[in-house]
């Protein structure tokens, strides 16, 4: 019988380091002769990249402005079905382990904000739970300095006004979902602190079977 895989999600604020950490943990495991594979929401699907197009300010709503707050939640959702249907799942069922740069708890903070939070979490409810969710935490403040870094433009969420929304908006989602496998780690640290932590916390969590918290 196949073993199944392990899914395993990094969720953060813009500016977090959640795609770094992403990256760094699939070398890691892969050095330990896991196979994995690295994904990602928005998706690079035809979902996924019309999000980013309305992220990026490159698409509009039939009148010309910004989406609509609703209509970008239910894209997250419908890319979100694509995505476990599509790319998840089917890694999953070969074994691997899919490790994701952010799921539900990114819609449930950031859709939140503008959107209904219970008619976001409703639409949420039946996607598939990750094994393990690990929150990077850095204050708001912070990841917008690490942001105004960057070279590229700043998208729709990237403002800290809504950043600091969303960083509440994280903690609401913790309490829709408590049953989800959700753990914390310090994100104000060195990149490799926080990869180091995280490490451990899949050591501990899924390849070993214990059940130990980040220190």
């Amino acid at each position: 019988m196949k073993t199944q895989g392990h899914f395993i999600v990094i969720e953060g604020l813009d500016g977090a380091g959640s795609t770094t950490q992403v990256r760094k943990l699939a070398e890691w495991l892969r050095g330990r002769g896991q196979d994995v594979v690295e994904t990602a929401e928005p998706t690079g699907g035809p979902l996924g990249k019309l999000i980013r197009r309305i992220l990026q300010g490159e698409q509009t709503g039939s009148d010309g402005q910004t989406m609509h707050p609703d209509a970008i939640a239910a894209l997250f959702v419908a890319d979100r079905v694509d995505h476990i249907h599509c790319e998840i799942q089917p890694a999953l069922d070969r074994g691997c382990i899919v490790i994701s740069d952010r799921y539900v708890h990114s819609s449930l903070a950031y859709q939140g904000v503008e959107c209904d939070l219970d008619w976001v979490a409703t639409m949420n409810g039946p996607m598939k739970r990750p094994d393990l969710t690990i929150f990077v935490e850095v204050d708001p403040i912070e990841a917008g300095r690490r942001r105004a870094g960057r070279a590229d433009d700043p998208e729709l969420y990237e403002r800290d006004d809504f950043q600091i929304q969303v960083a509440a908006g994280y903690e609401r989602a913790r309490f829709l979902r408590p049953d989800d496998q959700v753990a914390v780690v310090d994100g104000s640290r060195s990149v490799e602190d926080v990869f180091q932590s995280i490490c451990t916390l899949v050591e501990a969590r899924l390849l070993s079977g214990e059940s130990e918290t980040d220190g």
